[in-house]
């Protein structure tokens, strides 16, 4: 008992909290370097294997994908990639139905139909999200490729 008084009334700091910022700078430096090597898996997996395709992909289905945590995912998305999960998904597939829009082929398919295809799953966050990364509606932005 008389340790423990001690160790909370003592000023001086335990010796284990004295670890300099340039004695920890290779641990930061090791897991900076495995989160943009994440990033870059991460990008990969996305423009190839286009898991954001699948309506009910999930931070943990990526993560699975990439076989990294949840955590480490999460992290990397909101530090390396600046945006949630959501958002970054969403991207892709707005990117996505934006490319079916201008191709001459897809004319005379329903923009749901491509929002489907594309991985949402209800019209409203379609039309919303869609907005929100190219400013227009999808139906507005169909007629401006002049398709």
């Amino acid at each position: 008992y008389a340790m423990l008084v001690f160790f909370f009334t003592s000023t001086a700091p335990p010796e284990f909290y004295t670890l300099s910022l340039h004695d920890a700078l290779p641990i930061f430096r090791i897991a900076v370097e495995r989160a943009q090597q994440i990033h870059k898996d991460l990008l990969e997996v996305m423009e190839r294997g286009k898991p954001f395709l699948d309506s009910g992909l999930t931070l943990t289905g990526l993560a699975a994908l990439l076989s990294v945590s949840t955590h480490n995912l999460s992290q990397v998305l909101n530090t390396e990639v600046q945006q949630t999960f959501f958002d970054f998904v969403n991207q892709y597939r707005v990117e996505e139905v934006k490319k079916q829009l201008q191709d001459p082929t897809k004319a005379e398919i329903k923009i749901l139909a491509l929002a489907f295809d594309a991985g949402f799953n209800s019209k409203t966050s379609f039309n919303t999200i869609f907005k929100k990364h190219t400013g227009y509606t999808p139906s507005d932005y169909r007629e401006a490729m002049g398709k």
